[in-house]
């Protein structure tokens, strides 16, 4: 097996699971008549899209998402940077801060 065909076969199984998504939604939507029940205000190009059009909104959706939302997960930490900054946060606090046993009033 050749490895420059890996990315077509994940391709290619992205394309057969965007179609099992977008076939269910396309049958409720536009065959079920949904869409025009509750959506009557929608023109009527939305009312009643094509199958391949759905797909392709299915495709568009995550490759439009992923550009314009930042991922959060993305931001690593050095813990040994970290921790010492609060060590010596607490032995600056510990110093500055005097400890008195009497109370005063």
């Amino acid at each position: 097996m050749n490895i420059s065909m890996l990315p077509f076969g994940g391709w290619l199984v992205d394309f057969i699971y965007k179609v099992s998504l977008a076939l269910p939604f396309w049958l409720i939507w536009s065959v079920m008549g949904i869409g025009a029940k509750f959506f009557p205000f929608l023109p009527p190009v939305y009312l009643a899209p094509g199958f391949w059009e759905t797909v392709g909104v299915f495709i568009v959706i995550p490759i439009v998402y992923s550009i314009f939302i930042p991922r959060i997960a993305n931001i690593s930490v050095n813990n040994k940077t970290v921790n010492k900054k609060e060590e010596e946060g607490v032995s600056k606090t510990k110093l500055s801060t005097p400890v008195s046993s009497t109370r005063e009033r």
